[in-house]
């Protein structure tokens, strides 16, 4: 039951929300998602780290960055919070922020292992 506290907990604000939501979107590293949401850094490092303890996102080191992208290791056909984010309804701004990760960074569209098959 924690672990869904944790996920709770994390998903309670709206900024680590729109982060998910943009890390569905993109792999990003901390001054990319800094620029976006225009946030300081230590406060975006705050809400990725409560993001990570609820297992929500994990990182990779690429040469001097972390990036960081939604953890679907252990998502399938049936994943819960992949179906609440497919059919989530965003604010104006959540939509414009991440149609402009979209469009400002290049990359990976990082997806869930049920939709990389199925396409």
């Amino acid at each position: 039951m924690n672990d869904y506290l944790l996920i709770f907990k994390a998903l309670s604000h709206k900024t680590r929300l729109q982060i998910v939501l943009m890390l569905r979107k993109k792999s990003l590293c901390v001054h990319q998602i800094t620029e976006l949401v225009g946030c300081s850094m230590a406060t975006i490092s705050t809400h990725l780290k409560i993001l990570k303890d609820a297992n929500l996102i994990i990182s990779e080191k690429v040469d001097q960055h972390v990036y960081y992208k939604t953890n679907c290791v252990n998502c399938g056909e049936n994943c819960y919070l992949c179906k609440i984010f497919d059919e989530m309804l965003v604010d104006e701004g959540t939509s414009r922020l991440l149609d402009e990760v979209k469009k400002k960074y290049s990359g990976e569209i990082h997806n869930c292992p049920k939709k990389r098959t199925s396409s």
